[in-house]
């Protein structure tokens, strides 16, 4: 709004374009004062609008109710609805491609089992017709109250879905498998905190991989089970551009068949991911837990759970060696020491063989904490 602001005060000439624009007045939301909402509900026209109620924490009650007074003769042209309350609206919006539910946040000091800032469930579960679910595209749910079983059986043509704070052990692996399948367009895949009950994989039949070419970003930081039948059915995609697999709940016998097994067929995305980023990271953080982390528009965040550090440095020098070039090498290795971990001989030969490591950057647990460099240089 600042950016049409300015244009409009540019000339009268630009102001008459910006105001005669209806696509530049399709953004509405609680944020904006009610003068530039309604103004902008009357210059969209019959554009389809974003409406946003945005997240944040409340110590008292937003003012929704006039802020929907505003929006509620427009829904019918609503197409991507972001709120934290009231959802019982959604049906109301008949052309809804994206949602996204996110359980409201409030400050709160009356009750002492309740930290500030922590989720505060509805009340009842949320209702959404099978007709509104027809349309849409893209599910952002984050700690929603649902039948998840009648969601999972009904969410179709997704391009977008990211599930956070699922609790519900009458769903298995299947229901989320079945969405999936029901979705070959999808493009992004996030899973987060998804507590439900497990496939019995064991006892049934090898089942198909699940084939999502579009699929560009995969961000799994859940039960390690989950994540690893995830990867397994999943066929890697051609043309991912960020991976972020942070299991957790792994027993470290789990662990060691998850990274060599199941990211066994992960290998060339690791690759290619790491060979497109700017500035690979190897970070090994507190209690013992190594990260391979990049930053850039081809991004791998991987969290090795349950592996030791040695462990996590031969799976670096496996994967990542045979593609690491001599000038660059593996980038920047950087360390938050607990322990001699300097001198454990294993991690020491690894770090070795590392192809053109060119910085370790050492970096103390405490103030008090100085880790000893000598093992490196004798």
């Amino acid at each position: 709004m600042a950016a049409l602001s300015i244009l409009q005060r540019t000339s009268s000439r630009w102001k008459d374009v910006v105001d005669g624009t209806p696509s530049l007045w399709t953004i509405i939301s609680a944020t904006f004062p009610e003068d530039v909402n309604r103004t902008s509900l009357v210059r969209s026209g019959f554009s389809p609008i974003v409406i946003y109620f945005p997240g944040g924490s409340w110590s008292i009650t937003p003012p929704f109710p006039e802020f929907l007074q505003i929006i509620e003769p427009h829904l019918f042209r609503c197409s991507s609805f972001a709120l934290r309350i009231a959802p019982e609206v959604v049906d109301e919006v008949p052309l809804l491609s994206s949602l996204r539910l996110v359980t409201l946040k409030i400050e709160i000091d009356l009750e002492p089992t309740w930290l500030p800032g922590e989720p505060v469930p509805f009340s009842t579960e949320i209702e959404i017709s099978n007709e509104t679910f027809e349309n849409i595209q893209a599910i952002d749910f984050t700690q929603v109250p649902m039948d998840w079983s009648w969601t999972l059986e009904h969410l179709r043509g997704l391009r977008t879905l990211a599930l956070n704070g699922v609790y519900d052990d009458t769903i298995t692996h299947e229901h989320v498998f079945s969405v999936l399948v029901a979705s070959p367009g999808l493009e992004t895949l996030t899973i987060c905190d998804m507590r439900i009950g497990e496939s019995p994989s064991s006892l049934s039949p090898p089942t198909e991989s699940i084939s999502l070419p579009q699929l560009q970003s995969i961000t799994l930081m859940t039960d390690g089970r989950l994540t690893n039948d995830l990867l397994r059915r999943i066929r890697p995609p051609p043309d991912v551009t960020e991976l972020d697999i942070r299991p957790t709940h792994f027993p470290s016998h789990v662990a060691t068949t998850f990274w060599h097994e199941t990211m066994g067929l992960w290998v060339p995305v690791v690759q290619q991911l790491y060979v497109d980023s700017d500035d690979p990271v190897f970070r090994l953080i507190s209690h013992g837990v190594c990260r391979l982390e990049t930053y850039s528009d081809y991004s791998v965040f991987l969290e090795f759970q349950g592996l030791s550090i040695a462990a996590a440095l031969r799976w670096i020098h496996d994967v990542i060696g045979p593609v690491a070039e001599v000038n660059d090498g593996l980038g920047r290795l950087k360390m938050s020491v607990h322990g001699p971990a300097f001198e454990d001989h294993e991690v020491l030969e690894i770090l070795k063989k590392l192809p053109g490591l060119t910085e370790i950057s050492v970096e103390p647990v405490d103030d008090l904490t100085r880790p000893s460099l000598d093992a490196l240089f004798n």
